[in-house]
């Protein structure tokens, strides 16, 4: 069974705003690859294809791909976390910009170029995606988005994504959660998500959920649930994810995979523990620095 991971833009959240009026895309368009094309003839790769949407702009720390955490870019540590899983048999990064392709091929990996006017990430992994397929003629049956500003990422929730997309083929999507506190969960920057009895969402929210009843607390004390931006996709599902319209709650919420729980598709979630802090501010990359283990 054939998997493809999807490294999450890291220059902005998961997923970018959306409007009902955005654009259409040409995703025809030609790409470029930053490394040697694999041969004609050769076996079509039979493993999982992680794939990195890395984006050089960011609204509130420009360049933050490339900044450097203790001698290393955050690209770069954020690609060396992710080639320890056990799952990933290639990871991409995908890019619009050249500056970040560059630096890819100076550290050794490998970078694809795509369209400048994706709006999400995701669509940047569907163009990587599609590229891979008609060029090395490679045909993995599930893809997975890492987010490109994780240099401590745990490669163990990668390979908990897998175990989600690979135990079960109806599966269209699968994506993480962890469990925390309240005085966490209260932060609208925190996504939460609820999951019914089968491990699917029921609904993503910037809003406490589940929530307490007005006049007075529960005796049932809520588990709150912290959505962790890393995806699963079947791969035959990634053309109709693209294609799914805009939703009103994906609007209302800023989350852009709401639109794929509006239009009746299930997204599946493991649970895992911990949260991997990502970079966003000059103070993130400080916290990292001091959470990056000795020689690494």
């Amino acid at each position: 069974c054939l998997l493809v991971f999807f490294v999450f833009e890291a220059s902005s959240p998961p997923f970018d705003t959306y409007s009902s009026s955005s654009p259409a895309i040409d995703a025809t368009r030609v790409f470029q690859f930053s490394s040697k094309q694999k041969e004609k003839g050769s076996t079509p790769n039979s493993g999982i294809l992680c794939i990195v949407p890395a984006r050089y702009g960011s609204q509130r720390l420009g360049g933050k791909l490339l900044k450097q955490v203790k001698g290393k870019s955050v690209l770069q540590r954020t690609w060396e976390r992710a080639i320890k899983t056990s799952v990933c048999a290639k990871l991409v990064v995908a890019t619009d910009d050249q500056r970040i392709l560059d630096h890819v091929v100076k550290f050794g990996g490998e970078c694809v170029m795509t369209n400048s006017l994706w709006r999400s990430g995701t669509e940047r992994v569907f163009e990587a995606w599609r590229k891979i397929v008609q060029t090395d003629g490679d045909v993995y049956d599930v893809v997975i988005n890492v987010q490109g500003d994780e240099p401590l990422l745990n490669p163990q929730h990668v390979n908990a994504l897998a175990t989600l997309m690979t135990s079960d083929t109806d599966r269209v999507m699968g994506t993480l959660a962890t469990v925390i506190d309240e005085d966490e969960a209260v932060s609208p920057s925190v996504v939460k998500v609820v999951l019914d009895s089968t491990m699917r969402a029921m609904y993503f929210s910037r809003a406490l959920i589940p929530a307490q009843k007005p006049g007075g607390r529960s005796k049932h004390n809520p588990k709150y649930l912290r959505h962790l931006g890393v995806y699963g996709f079947r791969s035959s599902f990634l053309e109709t994810y693209i294609s799914l319209p805009v939703s009103d709650h994906q609007l209302s919420e800023d989350l852009e995979q709401l639109k794929v729980t509006s239009a009746g598709f299930g997204i599946h979630v493991a649970l895992v523990e911990g949260v991997a802090p990502d970079v966003n501010t000059e103070e993130d990359l400080a916290v990292v620095a001091k959470l990056i283990p000795e020689g690494e």
